[in-house]
């Protein structure tokens, strides 16, 4: 009594071969969605039980890794929760399937199953979350069709970084842009040079080609504060508002921040709806982790780090 082995699981009457092939594809369809609940459907509670707390575990330290900086150690935990949910499949579909179980027990544990899933999720988000970009605002250090990484963990807001934020205009929008002004900088454009504080900010041009972008542009190397980053400038023919390369100088209030899209001239930030509360600011980009467009799926972007 109470005691479950892996030979004999829990069990108390034939059941017809019907019932088997149903209760193993639910088994299956259940250890897709997770690690476990595929397990306890056969009658296996305890050994769902470890499939399902590796996988929360293999969770926990991905979330934290990517929360915390470390994105080697946060590929390496997803990958091995891939394989984890993988084998766990496996695993169900090739165990016994038992006559019947005791449905409340099955019942129970299935229901605090999906009551952890959802729990860790809200906790994950928390501290990690993920976005795609829809415009070309940040080319070319996101492109339309990526998806990243967030953590949640901002630490010091420093210029150059990008950052994810409520739209001050309607906060149920995010925007991803490049914190460029902190509290208390001038910043000001002249001919399309960056200007904080009076000192001309660096940009070397390179050879990349606009890739996905419509209209001509030149690629440059921006570094800010020790930050260094690709952006793009369309060129002279292409340009359709002068704010894009002449603009203030400003001084930024208390309290907020001035941001830039990496797209210099044809991204709507700072230069155009103002500047942004710090309060709106919610997580700090941190990898892709898939990307996508017109031409299928773009491996090369898949795993970048972003800077």
């Amino acid at each position: 009594m109470g005691v479950e082995n892996p030979e004999n699981p829990l069990s108390d009457s034939a059941g017809s071969p019907k019932s088997a092939v149903l209760r193993r594809t639910l088994a299956i369809l259940l250890s897709i969605l997770d690690a476990g609940p595929g397990h306890v459907a056969m009658g296996y509670p305890k050994r769902g039980a470890k499939w399902f707390a590796s996988a929360l575990l293999l969770y926990a330290a991905f979330v934290g890794s990517i929360a915390s900086g470390a994105l080697v150690s946060g590929c390496l935990f997803f990958g091995l929760l891939v394989c984890l949910r993988i084998a766990a499949i496996r695993d169900t579909a090739r165990i016994n399937v038992p006559a019947t179980a005791p449905f409340s027990l099955i019942a129970v544990i299935l229901f605090g199953m999906i009551v952890a899933s959802y729990m860790a999720g809200v906790v994950g988000i928390q501290f990690a979350r993920a976005y795609r970009m829809p415009t070309p605002s940040m080319y070319p250090s996101l492109e339309v069709g990526d998806r990243f990484l967030s953590s949640r963990i901002l630490g010091n807001l420093q210029r150059g970084q990008v950052i994810v934020f409520n739209y001050p205009r309607d906060r149920t929008k995010s925007y991803v842009q490049r914190l460029v002004g902190l509290p208390g900088d001038t910043i000001e454009m002249r001919r399309g040079e960056l200007i904080v504080n009076g000192k001309l900010i660096n940009k070397d041009p390179l050879s990349d080609s606009c890739g996905t972008l419509e209209m001509e542009c030149t690629i440059w190397k921006e570094t800010i504060d020790g930050n260094t980053h690709k952006i793009a400038m369309v060129k002279e023919e292409y340009l359709f508002d002068p704010r894009s390369r002449e603009f203030g100088p400003v001084t930024v209030p208390a309290g907020q921040l001035f941001v830039l899209g990496d797209n210099r001239d044809n991204s709507a930030d700072s230069r155009y709806w103002g500047y942004l509360p710090i309060e709106l600011v919610r997580a700090k980009p941190k990898v892709i982790y898939w990307s996508s467009g017109d031409t299928g799926i773009r491996w090369n972007r898949i795993s970048k780090i972003v800077q």
